[in-house]
């Protein structure tokens, strides 16, 4: 999973199966996007198979949310 946060708070994007409270396939933490620049950020999840419904669920955030700009799955 690669996600592209724009500048402003901090926390972690989790990425869950069939329900926001359903199995966690990975987490990916997004940390100082107060930059003024977008920053990279990525992580490895559980492999499922087959068509899946697939949920971004935001904690933390403190310091306030960050803003996603892209977010996309990519073979490794």
């Amino acid at each position: 999973v690669d996600a592209r946060a724009e500048p402003g708070g901090q926390g972690v994007i989790e990425i869950r199966r069939d329900r926001f409270d359903g199995e966690i396939l990975g987490k990916c933490l997004v940390q100082d996007a107060q930059s003024e620049e977008f920053k990279f950020y990525n992580t490895t999840i559980t492999p499922v198979a087959g068509v899946q419904k697939i949920y971004l669920v935001f904690t933390g955030g403190s310091n306030g949310f960050f803003v996603i700009r892209n977010f996309k799955f990519s073979a490794q």
